[in-house]
Formats: C-alpha cells, structure tokens, sequence
C-alpha cells in the first residue's frame, strides 16, 4: 500500500516504542569478534594505499639479496613478503610479470603512439633504377632528364 498522507496505519516509533537494541545503527563488525575470539588480539588498522606503494617502491629498487631476505623474514606484512616472493620467483624463472604490473600499476600501461603516419599505411613508392654502361648512355640518360 502506498503510502498517503495522514496515513496511521502501521507501526509509529515513539519515545516509548522504539525498535529492539540489536537492529539499530551500524551492524557490528564480526570480524573484529572473530579476531579477538581466535587469535585474542585486536586487529591494526591494516596498511594504507600509501604503505603498499612504498612497499612496492622499495621492492622494485631493492638488490637481488635484500629481495631473497625479505622474502624469507617470516616478520615482514604479509604484502611485502608476497610480492619479494613473487619478484624473486620470477628472477629465478627469467621473468618480470610482477615488476611489469607493479611499474603499470604506477606509471600506467605504455600506450602504441604511431608519430609517422597518424594511424594510416603507409604507402611505400617504387624506386627506378637504371642500370648504364657507358659514357654515352649517361649523357643520353641526361638529355632524357633534361627535356622532361
């Protein structure tokens, strides 16, 4: 039923009547909950888009040992380790599908730029080569130029 003004059908909260403690405001977050139920610490505020880039940063330019230590610290966030993990694999492997994504996540996927035909063919002309053998034909090849 739609609804139609002065319509006093239906539940009216009051000061009085109000709906039950549990389904009012924001839900609560269960997986705080779970956290401190299993592992009884509370959760950190986890890292910022800042923090992963810097991470990132500091992997793309790190040495081939500090990449190898990194990757075996058991202390290290969780990212940071994944992705030292995964450059280190792909060294090993002859690769560099983590460090291209991590640079086009970045700077951007390098865009194909045409600069000589603005996205035509290109038209290749035919060169004429004359073959001469001797002084005569070169001045007669030159005659020929001249009165064209």
């Amino acid at each position: 039923m739609p609804f139609d003004k002065g319509n006093k059908i239906g539940n009216r909260f009051t000061s009085d009547k109000q709906p039950p403690r549990d389904r009012v405001g924001r839900k609560r977050n269960t997986f705080k909950d779970c956290m401190k139920k299993v592992f009884n610490k509370t959760i950190p505020n986890g890292m910022s888009e800042e923090d992963c880039e810097r991470w990132e940063q500091f992997l793309i330019g790190a040495k081939k040992s500090e990449l190898e230590s990194m990757a075996k610290n058991p202390d290290a966030p969780i990212y940071a380790l994944n992705l030292a993990t995964a450059i280190v694999a792909d060294m090993k492997n002859g690769r560099t599908n983590t460090v291209d994504a991590i640079y086009q996540r970045h700077y951007g996927k390098a865009k194909k730029l045409d600069l000589t035909t603005n996205g035509k063919d290109m038209q290749v002309q035919a060169i004429q080569v004359e073959v001469i053998d001797s002084r005569d034909q070169i001045e007669k090849s030159e005659e020929d130029d001249d009165e064209e």
